[in-house]
């Protein structure tokens, strides 16, 4: 099951400076995850809003496609390769609706030692969309079934520790890179 392919009418990285605020309980989630991690790595980080609900004590790498702060590391998913930092945790809350090959960013993903991303999967809502009972209010360049993420998760590398569901069709997901050589076939991947 692959990705179904959403309309060239990608808005540009200029006009993402007007983010909203509605996604507040995927980044309180995410937050509840990452209350051990000493550094994260907010990749694709819009407005920001996940520094708020970390510790103090957690020293927050903003990253985007434009820059938030002057903090942020600004690079493009689409074309540059995602920057090596040196964090225990990376966060893709989101984002990877809006890349154009999630299976080359996931390969990237295994450098990371945990992975917190968000995903929202083909769902009723594209049905409600599609015949126009539903608004649309989003441009999303990919769009997979839940098993079809699973399995580019899979094929990147990358082995699933938790999920949690945060609304219809969107899915968080805390990865790690899979166990490889002799644990891996002992079956302990």
């Amino acid at each position: 099951m692959g990705a179904v392919r959403q309309p060239a009418a990608f808005k540009r990285p200029e006009s993402w400076a007007g983010l909203n605020t509605k996604w507040e309980r995927r980044t309180r989630l995410a937050a509840e995850w990452l209350q051990d991690a000493a550094v994260v790595a907010d990749i694709g980080c819009g407005l920001m809003a996940l520094e708020a609900f970390l510790p103090a004590s957690t020293r927050y790498l903003p990253m985007d496609v434009v820059p938030r702060d002057a903090r942020t590391l600004v690079f493009d998913l689409n074309k540059d390769p995602i920057p090596a930092v040196d964090c225990d945790a990376a966060v893709f809350l989101g984002v990877l609706e809006y890349t154009d090959d999630v299976g080359l960013v996931l390969t990237q993903v295994r450098r990371f030692p945990r992975c917190l991303i968000s995903y929202n999967h083909v769902s009723i809502n594209d049905w409600l969309w599609k015949i126009g009972l539903r608004p649309k209010r989003v441009d999303w360049r990919n769009r997979h079934t839940k098993a079809g993420f699973r399995a580019l998760l899979a094929s990147a590398g990358l082995r699933i520790m938790r999920e949690r569901r945060v609304r219809l069709g969107e899915t968080l997901y805390e990865v790690r890179p899979a166990l490889t050589g002799p644990l891996a076939k002992a079956g302990m991947a």
